[in-house]
């Protein structure tokens, strides 16, 4: 397990999506203490809140389902880099505007946005580190991976009890959309360097280097 670890330590495009996911599942968990709060604020007497939020986040997860399907595909022909850096970019800009919303109505189309990029963020992540992984370290890469995401879970909802806090509850979705934009553009940036094992994807005519 240590081999396969110092091994990965070694690798800057595997730690680089290892912190992407990190960002990914920070961002999410950030909003998600202060999100039934911030909806009980736009409705006026406060009435039927838990029915509202459950309806926002039920059209979300649907929304995230159907588009981690169809994003699936699309990101085998495009490169799951590329489709990750978009889907994280697209994240961010449906966060910020969320920060202005006087309306359930408005969070509500834009927590579906949201859905449809966020279905498309994990899947290629995960996607780009199968394929980088060396051979022998899938299992530490993923290991990694997985501590990465729960240290975001983790500390997400800190962050976003602490920014809500200290600066309003409308300053938790901008810092969530900071946050995904910035590990939307260093997916773009990141180099795809040598794969851990080149091998074709299904359909694609291509190899491991071309994610």
């Amino acid at each position: 397990m240590f081999d396969g670890i110092s091994q990965i330590l070694t690798m800057p495009a595997l730690l680089a999506l290892i912190a992407c996911i990190f960002g990914i599942q920070a961002s999410s968990m950030m909003v998600s203490p202060i999100f039934p709060l911030f909806v009980q604020a736009l409705i006026p007497g406060g009435e039927n809140v838990a029915s509202a939020v459950g309806f926002i986040l039920g059209v979300s997860g649907i929304v995230t389902a159907i588009a981690a399907l169809a994003i699936g595909r699309v990101s085998d022909r495009l490169g799951h880099r590329k489709v990750l850096a978009v889907c994280a970019v697209g994240a961010g800009f449906s966060y910020l505007p969320t920060s202005l919303c006087t309306d359930p109505n408005q969070v509500l189309l834009l927590r579906a946005l949201l859905g449809l990029f966020v279905g498309g963020m994990l899947p290629s992540a995960n996607a780009l580190i199968a394929l980088r992984a060396p051979e022998g370290a899938q299992g530490a890469a993923f290991g990694l991976s997985a501590t990465s995401s729960s240290l975001g879970s983790a500390l997400g909802p800190l962050l976003g009890a602490g920014l809500a806090t200290q600066l309003g509850l409308r300053s938790v979705f901008v810092a969530a959309g900071m946050l995904l934009i910035s590990t939307g553009s260093a997916a773009a940036a990141m180099r795809t360097g040598r794969p851990g094992r080149a091998r074709s994807r299904p359909g694609s005519g291509g190899t491991a280097a071309d994610a």
